[in-house]
């Protein structure tokens, strides 16, 4: 529906003398940022700059390229129809002010040129709003299913033998993201198929994914656990902001304002909606959420995932359970005896033999108290065999 409403690159370039391209990690922003360079270079005189800000903190000359006849000390500044400037989101927040000022020299100094970040949503959301007053947002959307098709195509891959893993594994959503899809087609083609969990699959998805470099990559787990978990525990994909910094506080054991910090330098791989703060995709919550508890004992799992005072589990579990269950041995057996239903969203292949048969036993007792015929699954008569 969106892409039938999409603007030409063209037009936007002409329309906007400021830009922001945002999207989720592993969107293809720096890709963006060279195909919109090419494009300028192709049908335009006047030079089009590309950098990175990663390295920026006073001085936007600085991080410019120079020359190719230039002598050291020289750059680009003032001499180019187009500054791209990628990684908006490795700048620290603490010298967002002074990028803004430089921005406004480069203006200044050069009244005809144009200027265009790239940057993650989530990062720009968080601590780019107060100083983007001017540009013109601009979303990256995922791929489409004929763009996974020439993906598959390009990698010597089967595209419908693919799409049939996908579906398997429940991943068809997630593909649409170029880094998650480079992942899956990268664990596809050493064994012609994807492993035999969601597990395995999405730590190496969420390994792969473009993630914060400021912070230890231990605590920017626990923070994104403590987040996951949050999100489960009130059975719903996103949290106020109020809500994730008291999540990451209690987790962590940090203070309201160390917590606050951190939900800031972990925001580029999160989104930041008028609804609250959630994942790009609620399955990296559901994972989290089951990361968060795959050492605890049985007993807190079993308080977390069923209704306060009952015995009852909270259907919103479900796809998170079908990680845990995958994790958590304990988790697994209890609900093959109690909760075949959720049992089943694990992967087939982690069921032993015995929790094989204690879901059948129970699944196949219900049959017999409903009074179903056997042969009937939801209505319809099936074959012995099945």
């Amino acid at each position: 529906m969106f892409r039938e409403h999409l603007p030409p690159l063209e037009q936007i370039l002409e329309k906007h003398r400021r830009l922001l391209f945002l999207g989720e990690p592993g969107m293809g922003l720096s890709s963006l940022a060279r195909q919109i360079q090419s494009h300028l270079t192709s049908k335009s005189a006047s030079k089009a700059v590309l950098a990175t800000l990663e390295d920026f903190e006073s001085n936007l000359p600085a991080v410019l390229p120079r020359p190719a006849s230039g002598t050291p000390g020289e750059n680009v500044a003032g001499s180019a129809g187009w500054y791209l400037l990628d990684d908006l989101d490795r700048v620290d927040f603490s010298h967002l002010g002074r990028l803004i000022t430089e921005l406004n020299r480069l203006e200044s100094s050069d009244p005809n040129c144009h200027i265009a970040l790239f940057s993650k949503q989530g990062y720009a959301a968080a601590n780019f709003a107060p100083f983007d007053v001017g540009f013109s947002r601009y979303y990256i959307l995922g791929l489409a299913s004929a763009d996974v098709q020439k993906a598959c195509e390009a990698e010597g891959i089967d595209p419908l033998r693919f799409d049939e893993e996908l579906e398997r594994l429940d991943t068809s959503v997630e593909a649409g993201n170029p880094a998650v899809l480079r992942t899956l087609t990268s664990l596809y083609s050493g064994h012609a198929r994807l492993p035999d969990t969601r597990t395995a699959v999405f730590a190496e998805i969420l390994q792969e994914l473009p993630s914060p470099t400021s912070i230890a990559g231990s605590t920017r787990q626990e923070c994104l656990r403590a987040l996951g978990l949050a999100m489960e525990l009130a059975s719903r994909n996103f949290l106020t902001p109020a809500e994730a910094e008291l999540a990451i506080g209690a987790r962590l054991e940090l203070t309201p304002q160390e917590a606050t910090a951190l939900l800031r330098q972990v925001a580029p791989v999160l989104l930041f909606t008028p609804e609250g703060i959630s994942f790009p995709h609620r399955s990296f919550g559901e994972f989290f959420a089951a990361c968060a508890l795959r050492d605890r004992r049985l007993s807190l799992v079993l308080d977390a995932i069923f209704f306060p005072g009952t015995r009852i589990p909270n259907p919103s579990w479900k796809p998170a359970l079908g990680f845990l269950a995958e994790m958590h041995s304990g988790v697994r057996r209890y609900l093959a005896a109690h909760h075949p239903e959720l049992a089943l969203a694990a992967s087939l292949s982690v069921l032993t033999g015995y929790e094989r048969a204690a879901i059948a036993r129970s699944l196949y007792a219900r049959l017999r108290y409903r009074k179903e015929p056997r042969g009937c699954v939801d209505g319809h008569r099936t074959s012995a065999s099945s």
